[in-house]
């Protein structure tokens, strides 16, 4: 039988993929700093926002807008809550970088693979950390939030088949 073709959350393993000048980054316990996809088991929920930014065009004469045009992509914003787990704190898989780290740090990736057949759901690079928040209450389990801020998002549609993005020198954009 084939699987399914809608997603759902137990089908979503979420990996950080440490970039160039990330020696250093999370700990050798986790793999993290290591080069190598780190599947992060404590997140629960990941969710990510892609937004165009657009320009209405007015001219002269006229009350509305003659056309709609695209002027930009904003950086690609990623949130991720997860079960606090010890040693797997905000510094250890979420990657978020130390006060010593952050002149020196690189960016990572993160990930979202198809845990049926290992195919790349979505693909976030350039991406840094930006923040960690979390808390503990009486008689519930505690959870952590890491937001990230990255340049591209690329999901099934958009990336080649070796599950990595067709890059574009800068000179070949129109």
């Amino acid at each position: 039988m084939a699987p399914p073709k809608v997603v759902s959350g137990a089908r979503a393993i979420v990996s950080v993929t440490p970039g160039d000048n990330t020696a250093g980054l999370g700990t050798a316990a986790t793999g993290v700093g290591s080069g190598k996809p780190v599947v992060v088991g404590i997140f629960n929920n990941f969710s990510y926002q892609v937004m165009y930014g657009a320009q209405p065009a007015f001219i002269l004469g006229s009350f509305v807008a003659a056309e709609i045009d695209y002027t930009h992509v904003e950086p690609v914003s990623c949130s991720a809550t997860g079960w606090r787990v010890m040693d797997h704190g905000i510094f250890i898989d979420p990657a978020l970088p130390t006060i010593s780290q952050l002149l020196t740090i690189g960016t990572v990736t993160l990930t979202v693979k198809d845990r049926v057949d290992g195919r790349t759901i979505a693909n976030i690079s350039g991406v840094r950390p930006t923040g960690a928040s979390g808390g503990f209450a009486a008689r519930q389990l505690a959870e952590q939030t890491s937001t990230y801020i990255g340049l591209i998002f690329d999901d099934e549609s958009t990336l080649s088949s070796t599950g990595s993005q067709t890059e574009v020198a800068p000179a070949d954009l129109p």
